[in-house]
């Protein structure tokens, strides 16, 4: 009767063994599909990190545009004043260089002439 016990003991011995042996490489595919899932998910969190270094830098390349756009339109508005000023100044002038002119008988274009060669001259037309 022990033999017979052993005897049937050796088929579930034997299946157990093989169990232990699919359950072991089911394991190991278990652990190499987790470590590449865990690989994939690495890359892609790199990934992620990247592009949100670049849009950080887009976004900061768009604040400096929009910085440089405003420069360049305040800059633009201080040229216009600037030659409005000197348009103003310049009819000023011209009115008082005719004005000069006038009573003192030298043509307005020829005045700052006569003022700078000739200050003794009356005529200069």
């Amino acid at each position: 009767m022990k033999e017979a016990v052993k005897i049937a003991k050796m088929p579930i011995l034997e299946e157990l063994g093989t169990l232990k042996i699919k359950l072991s490489k089911e394991v190991d595919l278990l652990t190499e599909t987790l470590s590449k899932e865990i690989h994939a998910l690495t890359t892609v969190r790199e990934a992620i990190a990247l592009e949100q270094s670049n849009l950080k830098e887009l976004y900061q390349i768009n604040q400096n545009a929009h910085i440089l756009a405003a420069l360049l339109k305040a800059q633009k508005d201080k040229s216009e004043q600037f030659d409005q000023t000197m348009e103003e100044k310049k009819e000023e002038w011209d009115k008082k260089l005719s004005q000069i002119g006038s009573a003192t008988n030298i043509c307005p274009n020829s005045l700052f002439a006569a003022v700078i060669l000739a200050p003794h001259s009356s005529k200069f037309c």
